[in-house]
């Protein structure tokens, strides 16, 4: 009978919640009190502000005089397993949800927590996220391919959002007069703003934020970019630093040739003949 199911499934949350228990759950733990209520794991410093969602994403905020800096403007972080397929073309799969767990507590003092995941087709990762003195070290790695049968790998994908914000009305609704305002008041804020690259090889590429580029060629990624600084007035007087420990490397895309104000992304991969057991690690951090 339905009423009879539904009558022992309410009984049956009636006793976990009287005795303190708590039915599975789908993601990972979540610490139980505000700000952080829907996150696994955080720390804030006098620098940044990083969490883990209980959905295992990361998001990170740069911090000033001790507050962040805007809460819209968050730089996401994502674990990820990519497939490259026969024709060539590379897909990142999806998340299997209720396949997060981990064996560590939710908590607001982070210092290492590690999850496991699945991804569709299977296929088993690993994260490792670690803070130290304002410093977070990401690392990770694929344990089980599932069921997938091309090539994979594991990246962790930072996404830098939009570095300014967009002007007061549309370019359809812009006076020529009104245009050459905006793009004056655009430069002017972009004039000390940078990414400056550094490349295994010793050598060094420094990129202005305001000028069209196609950040996936391989003018920029080859050889591979060990360390990436990003300046902007975004962060007011904060660095972006990201460093890629030996054997692994980082590679730059965006949507389209466009401005890197308008944002980008950095894909670190750890290589696995070089790192078997997950230890190379991403350091991010604001300086």
């Amino acid at each position: 009978m339905k009423w009879q199911f539904r009558l022992s499934a309410f009984i049956v949350s009636f006793i976990l919640s009287a005795t303190g228990l708590q039915p599975l759950q789908a993601q990972l733990p979540s610490i139980d009190k505000q700000p952080w209520i829907g996150y696994f794991a955080a720390h804030t410093s006098n620098r940044c502000q990083i969490g883990v969602s209980t959905m295992g994403e990361l998001h990170l905020k740069p911090v000033v005089s001790g507050s962040s800096i805007a809460d819209s403007y968050v730089i996401h972080i994502e674990p990820t397993v990519l497939e490259t397929q026969t024709s060539g073309k590379t897909v990142a799969k999806r998340l299997i949800a209720d396949s997060l767990e981990t064996t560590d507590s939710a908590t607001e003092k982070l210092e290492k927590v590690t999850y496991r995941g699945k991804v569709s087709g299977n296929a088993t990762f690993e994260v490792t996220v670690e803070q130290n003195r304002g410093i977070i070290y990401l690392g990770g790695r694929l344990l089980d391919p599932g069921n997938l049968k091309n090539p994979l790998k594991f990246v962790i994908s930072v996404k830098i959002p939009k570095l300014q914000p967009t002007a007061r009305k549309s370019g359809a609704d812009l006076s020529e007069r009104e245009k050459r305002r905006e793009e004056k008041a655009l430069a002017d804020k972009l004039r000390g703003d940078r990414l400056s690259l550094k490349r295994s090889d010793g050598s060094a590429l420094r990129l202005p934020l305001s000028e069209p580029v196609d950040a996936g060629s391989g003018e920029i990624n080859k050889p591979d970019i060990t360390e990436l600084e990003l300046q902007s007035e975004t962060f007011r007087g904060r660095k972006l630093m990201l460093t890629a420990s030996p054997g692994t490397a980082m590679t730059l895309s965006n949507s389209k040739s466009a401005p890197l104000y308008q944002g980008f992304e950095v894909a670190w991969t750890p290589v696995p003949t070089k790192d078997p057991d997950g230890s190379a690690r991403l350091a991010i951090s604001f300086r």
